[in-house]
């Protein structure tokens, strides 16, 4: 897979066992393993392939999930290469349901311009890791579910003043 870092490799990221295969091989020595997997559209078979590796091993990885989509709305579509039919779904359905598991998953809303969804939420997605490495380094002593309710209200928060936003603009239009 390093080889894409010079030219193309198309459909790297639907293949789960590769993802799992290279994160077992990048962990080696390690004993406490924190994993973010980061899928907008919570649909990459390559990230879901090393998710299902952490949760598979738990004592040594705490596995994350980033996404902007509700769970309901992850990809369904069955995984060749995956045993058992599973699809992306069934991976971030186990995520949610595994208490030594995170889930971030605000609606930010669609793409303004492109609609792509290997565009989406790109800002959303470097504030999300920004705030969690800024909170991790600060030595807070609030429990990781304190700053996740956190980050929920504000992500509530800011939800409520883009419709304020997009109320206003729309009044704008009207004159």
């Amino acid at each position: 897979m390093f080889s894409a870092l010079v030219t193309s490799v198309e459909a790297s990221e639907d293949d789960p066992i590769a993802g799992a295969a290279e994160l077992q091989s990048i962990c080696e020595g390690f004993d406490q393993v924190l994993y973010i997997g980061i899928t907008c559209g919570l649909s990459a078979p390559y990230v879901g392939g090393q998710l299902e590796y952490c949760l598979d091993n738990l004592q040594k990885f705490t596995p994350v999930l980033i996404g902007f989509n509700s769970i309901s709305m992850a990809r369904k579509i069955q995984v060749p290469k995956w045993s058992n039919n599973r699809t992306f779904y069934d991976v971030a359905t186990r995520m949610n349901a595994t208490q030594q598991a995170i889930v971030l998953n605000p609606i930010v809303g669609p793409e303004p311009i492109s609609g792509s969804s290997r565009m989406k939420s790109g800002t959303a997605t470097k504030i999300m890791l920004d705030t969690a490495f800024y909170l991790a380094f600060s030595h807070s002593t609030k429990k990781a579910s304190e700053i996740i309710d956190e980050f929920r209200a504000s992500i509530d928060r800011m939800e409520i003043i883009g419709q304020d936003l997009a109320a206003v603009v729309e009044q704008a239009g009207e004159r």
